[in-house]
């Protein structure tokens, strides 16, 4: 999520383990925010940039 709020899908519907990005081209600052889903409910976690 940059800090004008604009938000930028990285990857979907990745399954367990570990998942990697590139991230060339993203404004600096801002954070990450991560949703994780059951299939049922939804967490969001964000993490400073």
């Amino acid at each position: 999520m940059a800090e004008d709020g604009t938000r930028t899908a990285l990857g979907l519907w990745h399954r367990g383990g570990e998942s990697r990005f590139a991230l060339e081209g993203l404004p600096q600052g801002g954070a990450f925010e991560v949703q994780l889903s059951d299939g049922l409910g939804v967490r969001t976690l964000v993490f400073p940039r």
